[in-house]
């Protein structure tokens, strides 16, 4: 990733480098501040999002930036649409997602569908699509996968995203079997993370204790699901 070399980018790297996440694959641009976004959640628990982007640090990312010799070296690659937005970023992405390809690693895809960051809607559908075609783990919001489908039925919608494209699990749409518990945001991210963390133990990638006490303390937090239940296998397929 890409952030500006100013106080909220040197805020982003401190913070991931506190909780133990690697900062090496990150890059700063001298000339582009970083990108903002702020949320608003009303009282709903329906969030809408404000950008401070056009240009932003995220956007100008190139592929001779790209750190291939990370991806070579990782068992999971995660990617999203933010970084396909505009087009030299997205020739970046495409570049990475190329050479984990390649390396035959794990993808895993969000298309975090952020109209406003879109010139053309038509152009986010083709690259959500792109995103879709290449993924092994779809994470996706009921939103998300009817405007992609064109259906507003989200069972129909499901049923049309798994015919069409080959995943090895979705995460995060809204099943019947879950319907009690996404209540929230957070109770997405919740089921999320934890089919990230099955399939990092079904493609023997290394479980950290760090996962283990994350999802812990999420669990514990929302009260949601208890962690034997959320990581059984069987429990929950779709």
């Amino acid at each position: 990733g890409i952030v500006g070399q100013d106080a909220f980018g040197q805020v982003l790297k401190n913070t991931i480098d506190n909780v133990g996440i690697s900062s090496e694959g990150l890059v700063f641009d001298d000339k582009v501040n970083t990108t903002l976004a702020f949320v608003n959640t009303d009282e709903n628990g329906e969030r809408s999002f404000s950008f401070y982007r056009n240009p932003g640090a995220d956007m100008m990312l190139t592929e001779e930036e790209v750190n291939f010799e990370l991806i070579r070296n990782s068992k999971i690659f995660h990617f999203g649409t933010l970084s396909m937005t505009h087009e030299k970023v997205r020739i970046a992405t495409k570049k990475a997602i190329e050479e984990a390809k390649k390396q035959n690693i794990l993808i895993s895809f969000d298309p975090n569908l952020r109209p406003l960051l879109w010139e053309d809607l038509n152009l986010a559908k083709e690259q959500i699509d792109f995103g879709c075609s290449v993924c092994d783990i779809l994470k996706i919001e009921d939103e998300e996968a009817k405007f992609l489908t064109n259906c507003d039925n989200i069972d129909e919608a499901v049923e049309i995203l798994k015919n069409k494209y080959s995943f090895e699990q979705s995460a995060g749409i809204c099943y019947e079997s879950f319907d009690e518990y996404i209540n929230s945001n957070d109770i997405e991210s919740i089921i999320s993370i934890s089919q990230i963390i099955r399939l990092k133990i079904r493609h023997q990638v290394e479980l950290t204790q760090y996962d283990i006490d994350n999802m812990k303390k999420v669990l514990t937090l929302f009260e949601a699901i208890n962690v034997e239940k959320i990581l059984n296998a069987s429990e929950y397929e779709y």
